[in-house]
């Protein structure tokens, strides 16, 4: 059951990524099943308990640009900001920072307090892994496929960041599971299968939010030609959650 449950979310998550790039699949089959590949080892990786699942998708993301080259640091973005690039980017990040932190100040009743260790890995763990991932690896292998016509404000970006930002809101609407030991209690792989798809975790106002997310940290990865600055940004966001949703 376990193994079947690994092997369905890789092939799933596989297949998304060749579907969104089907229109340049027989023009570049070796980058676009490398992309996809990609998203399929990184489904395996966080199927695995929180900080250890997320930890090896950061590494997954390394050993892709620095030890296989499938992407190139440049081409991730692992690298300075543009020079004066912060000077549109910070201020529009503190105002959505802002935003949200009101946000969960005001909704606070309706969360459960964290702990000290689950407050830590919010703050760190999905802003810096998802955005190596989906803003880094995958946007850079991507690159090599599509090119940068896609208007954003003050920049462009391709195909493969939009890929990148739907993906991201498939991301949060498929639920992983989020821990192994959490599989295989009796249940046929259908019942996960509609439990996991099931269009209840696709709310409007959940795929609205994250869209908004994904496009504005792809805006500043592009805007600032950094990888690292959509680190930052998303770490940020998360932190005015956390902050606000703790409030007292």
């Amino acid at each position: 059951m376990l193994l079947a449950t690994i092997v369905f979310w890789s092939f799933l998550w596989v297949c998304l990524c060749l579907l969104l790039c089907a229109r340049q699949l027989t023009t570049a089959p070796r980058w676009l099943a490398a992309a996809a590949l990609a998203c399929g080892m990184r489904a395996c990786a966080i199927l695995l308990p929180l900080w250890l699942g997320k930890g090896l998708s950061i590494l997954l993301s390394m050993l892709l640009i620095y030890g296989l080259h499938w992407t190139t640091p440049t081409e991730a973005g692992l690298q300075r900001m543009l020079p004066k690039s912060g000077r549109v980017v910070v201020p529009v990040v503190l105002l959505v920072a802002a935003g949200l932190f009101i946000d969960a100040v005001v909704s606070r009743y309706g969360f459960r307090l964290l702990t000290t260790g689950e407050k830590l890995y919010y703050v760190l763990m999905p802003g810096l892994e998802e955005e190596l991932f989906y803003r880094g690896v995958l946007l850079g292998i991507l690159s090599r496929v599509f090119p940068k016509v896609v208007p954003l404000p003050g920049t462009y970006t391709s195909w493969g960041g939009v890929v990148g930002v739907a993906l991201f809101i498939l991301g949060h609407g498929l639920k992983f599971p989020v821990r192994l030991f959490e599989l295989g209690h009796g249940m046929e792989l259908w019942q996960y299968v509609g439990a996991w798809v099931s269009p209840t975790h696709f709310p409007l106002h959940t795929v609205v939010y994250h869209f908004a997310m994904g496009s504005l940290l792809l805006w500043v990865r592009e805007r600032t030609n950094s990888c690292w600055v959509a680190v930052g940004a998303h770490c940020l966001l998360n932190s005015c959650l956390v902050v606000g949703h703790a409030w007292v």
